[in-house]
């Protein structure tokens, strides 16, 4: 049942379509809600992911059956043998084999099928508990759950639907929740009650005392209120709507903050209240729960062309014998053999004879290729050199085994791919100043690149790093809290500090922002009394990570936030610090801040992003030419950079910049935008703290296989969203560039200045000389810049003449990259990932069989739209294997 059947949403104007476009259910009303479900037909919670049902089955089957070229012809054969005496052989000859055929792969089709509804019942008969009008806890089935039912959820309890929290039993009515089932990632997500709801039924503020249970529950039934909110959608990350209560003055706004989604899990709660708002096929996952793109294999278009061409020359063979034959007839047999009077000519021998050369076609041929995709699934599935860590590979299809052979392109995310995403804090710049030595892979690919004579040594590589005793020979004088996996190595950062230097207010001020400015959320195993970092990205964990290690220890999550400071020879102290708001990171901003109050009172925004994106909104200084000397040092030797900046706030400043954020917060159109333009207004006017370098390690065996591969013929390209030296160094770590190549550039973001210099690349010599004659320049690569490829690949709406002059700027890219021997696009948006695959694989004259290969969200896009995905099991989550055709563990085993 399509959405737009239950709720109609075009051709409305007015009242009405403003009406239509919200949704609305009645908190413990249960007359007004089945009202509701009657009358606009809310699903219930019962959810299938079953190809067919009992009625569909046969039809269905039938159909994917016959929608094959050949079977459609046996079927055509099969009839003319059953319903007419045209055949010379037996009826039953093509029907019987073709019967066979259909009953095996209908049984193939029930039986896997089978296992989808087995899955679906062990799903819809799972117990959840709803709060009775009593007061009472009731067991329900979860297919059985409805709209507008009160779900009481204890930690580490999945949820069944989506719900709208009205209380929790901690404090400020938090909770946390996983959602590994619904976007693949482990880390835990803050969670609150709407508070004025919250306050109604039963709040608890900061170091309340416990609220009792049966009281909550019966203030929670006593509470009388409704829900407005948007229609069902697939938008994960987004949420509008508004509660409504006699008891309220206003409507309190409710966003995706306070919105817990079917298949995430309770964490660190005692229990939740939450109202069902969208059920089974409504709720946001089942939403989302969609086919992946239909790929044929490159062999299996050749064999229905093939057998589109026997059918032509069956056709004509059929036609020159029945020809033949009455001609025969008419000639020996009418005029001669008049002895003979039953054989004459006969209109219908073109079928006879197409009865008779219908073996040209072999029945078993698709039967016989299936089987032996089958087997060489099974065999890649079961490859004991492609196990890492107990992780096989895995062949989600079987139909596009063949096109693993035939591969021209590669496309290949590099975070996590190329890279193992396991980030490491190396160094850092402080005032002026680079703290941490230690050399990367990259670095001493860099240095072997300068032709050094002598091996990259500590100081070498660290060049930047001025004066300075070098790195310690034990880590313990370079950390307060010992942490093995971090090889920070320098003792004079926390010497500057502890002993009160000339730079140990700018050290505190950046440690203190790598531990309060963040969404990481602490768990302490009670047994061990190990702390543990559940973060959104591994890069926030190393941050935070490297400022334990360094003396600040965060204990408490936001919005009370405490932070354990250690320095060195004296005793430790406890600072708090409030979070006020937090204006969260995406693609678009590629930064994040938070609002926080210190304990005296003092209101500080701090912010930590992409240098291109924090650097223009800081004030200039003497040190801000000297950041950007340190930040390309960082960058050539590979490391993964973030600036970061703080601005103060007076009280008058920050009540006024609140209203605009509490209005964009609470809004219920466009709510994401009005947030991004109040963080803009915001982040401005900021002074530089400093700026952090990253590692991201190479995997195992990666320059050996891009070496392998490219020996092999095949074009290697590297889609990224890092800068542009940090992409470059690690191509030439990971051998994809060498000191031999020459890099040709696009980087330019003015749409006059690329074209002139997407001109000039393209009239060069060597390039021309290079595509007239169909050869690759094994001394050419090309870098792409993403602000540059964003007039190649525009969003917006485009007139006629735009859009001549962006297909234009294409084809000369596409002349241009396809002599080169690599390619490398830093700075990519997802979307850009996928724009890149396209241009060559549906624009290129040879139409190239394309491989995409990453292990993130983000490369989900580019791997779904390649003839071959693959999906690397990594640190990114499961979105990338699940939209996968082949998922392995490492990035070597491509080339296994």
């Amino acid at each position: 049942m399509s959405m737009s059947s239950v709720y109609p949403r075009k051709d409305k104007t007015g009242k009405a379509a403003e009406e239509d476009a919200v949704r609305c259910t009645f908190v413990n009303d249960d007359v007004k809600n089945r009202e509701l479900r009657a009358k606009f037909k809310y699903t219930n919670n019962w959810v299938s992911t079953s190809k067919y049902t009992i009625v569909s089955f046969v039809p269905k089957t039938l159909f994917e059956f016959f929608r094959v070229i050949a079977n459609m012809y046996f079927l055509f054969i099969s009839i003319i043998q059953l319903a007419s005496d045209w055949s010379p052989t037996n009826k039953y000859t093509t029907a019987g084999p073709l019967l066979i055929v259909l009953i095996v792969s209908m049984i193939k089709q029930a039986i896997e099928d089978k296992k989808r509804h087995d899955a679906d019942g062990i799903q819809n008969c799972r117990i959840c508990h709803v709060l009775g009008s009593d007061g009472s806890i009731q067991d329900k089935p979860w297919q059985h759950v409805e709209v507008g039912d009160i779900l009481f959820l204890k930690d580490k309890d999945e949820m069944p639907a989506d719900v709208l929290i009205l209380a929790t039993s901690e404090e400020e009515g938090r909770c946390f929740v996983e959602t590994c089932n619904l976007d693949g990632e482990t880390n835990l997500k803050r969670r609150t009650a709407c508070e004025p709801i919250a306050k109604l039924i039963g709040f608890r503020a900061l170091n309340d005392p416990v609220i009792d249970e049966a009281k909550h529950k019966q203030s929670c039934v006593a509470f009388r209120g409704s829900v407005e909110y948007e229609q069902p959608n697939n938008r994960l990350y987004n949420f509008t709507g508004v509660v409504k209560a006699e008891a309220l003055a206003d409507a309190a706004p409710i966003g995706p903050t306070n919105i817990i989604l079917r298949g995430c899990s309770i964490r660190s709660c005692s229990y939740i209240f939450g109202v069902v708002l969208f059920a089974g096929r409504e709720s946001k996952l089942m939403q989302n729960a969609r086919a992946t793109p239909s790929k044929q294999s490159n062999v299996y278009k050749k064999v229905n062309r093939c057998i589109i061409l026997i059918f032509l020359t069956q056709a004509v063979l059929c036609v020159i014998s029945a020809l033949s034959f009455n001609a025969w007839v008419k000639r020996n047999l009418e005029l001669r053999d008049w002895y003979i009077p039953f054989i004459k000519t006969d209109s219908t021998a073109f079928f006879t004879f197409l009865i008779l050369y219908n073996n040209l076609v072999p029945i078993s041929l698709y039967v016989s290729l299936d089987m032996v995709k089958v087997a060489q699934a099974k065999n890649i599935s079961t490859d004991p050199e492609m196990c890492h860590e107990g992780f096989y590979a895995i062949a989600r299809t079987s139909d596009l085994n063949e096109d693993l052979g035939q591969i021209e392109y590669i496309f290949s995310d590099k975070t996590g791919t190329l890279t193992q995403n396991i980030m490491e804090f190396r160094k850092c710049s402080i005032g002026g100043v680079i703290y941490g030595y230690g050399s990367t892979e990259i670095a001493k690919a860099v240095a072997s690149l300068a032709k050094q004579n002598q091996p990259p040594t500590e100081s070498t590589i660290a060049s930047a790093v001025e004066y300075g005793p070098g790195p310690a020979a034990d880590l313990n004088d370079a950390q307060i809290f010992l942490d093995k996996t971090i090889h920070f190595d320098d003792p004079r950062l926390i010497s500057e500090i502890s002993t009160g230097g000339p730079n140990a207010a700018r050290i505190d001020e950046f440690l203190t922002l790598l531990a309060v400015c963040h969404t990481v959320i602490p768990e302490t195993n009670g047994t061990t009394g190990v702390t543990t970092y559940r973060a959104s990205s591994p890069d926030e964990e190393a941050l935070v990570k490297a400022a334990r290690c360094l003396g600040y220890k965060l204990v408490a999550p936001a919005p009370l936030v405490q932070v354990e400071v250690s320095l060195k020879a004296k005793p430790s102290t406890m600072q708090t610090f409030t979070i006020l708001n937090v204006n969260e990171f995406n693609s678009t901003r590629k930064r994040m801040s938070t609002v926080v109050q210190f304990a005296d009172g003092r209101i500080v925004v701090y912010c930590k992003g992409a240098d291109n994106v924090i650097i223009p909104r800081c004030k200039l200084d003497s040190s801000s030419a000297q950041l950007d000397e340190h930040l390309k040092a960082f960058a050539s030797e590979g490391l993964r950079t973030l600036v970061l900046a703080k601005r103060e706030l007076s009280e008058a400043d920050y009540e006024a910049w609140n209203k605009v954020y509490q209005a964009a917060a609470t809004s219920l159109t466009d709510r994401d935008n009005l947030l991004d333009a109040a963080a803009e207004g915001l982040e401005v006017n900021m002074d530089i703290v400093g700026a952090t370098a990253i590692e991201d390690k190479l995997q195992v065996g990666v320059p050996n296989t891009i070496h392998s591969l490219a020996q092999a013929g095949i074009k290697i390209w590297v889609l990224t969203g890092d800068k542009e030296e940090t992409a470059v160094n690690i191509g030439h770590a990971c051998r994809l560039l060498n000191d031999g190549m020459q890099l040709l550039f696009i980087n330019r973001e003015s749409l006059a200045e690329l074209t002139e210099q997407l001109e000039y690349l393209y009239n060069m010599d060597s390039i021309q000389s290079h595509y007239k004659d169909k050869t690759i320049a094994d001394n050419i690569a090309i870098v792409c810049d993403g602000k540059a490829l964003v007039h190649f690949f525009p969003s917006k709406a485009l007139t006629v003449d735009e859009k001549v002059v962006a297909k234009e700027l294409r084809r000369k890219l596409l002349v241009v990259a396809s002599v080169c021997k690599a390619l490398i696009a830093c700075r990519v948006s997802p979307a850009q990932k996928a724009d890149i695959v396209n241009m060559v694989r549906y624009h290129s004259h040879n139409k190239p069989i394309t491989l995409a290969i990453g292990d993130g969200a983000n490369d989900v896009n580019m791997i779904q739209s390649a003839h071959v995905g693959i999906g690397i099991c990594g640190q990114e989550g499961v979105q990338a294997v699940n939209a996968s055709d082949y998922a392995i563990a490492q990035f070597r085993y491509e080339y296994a």
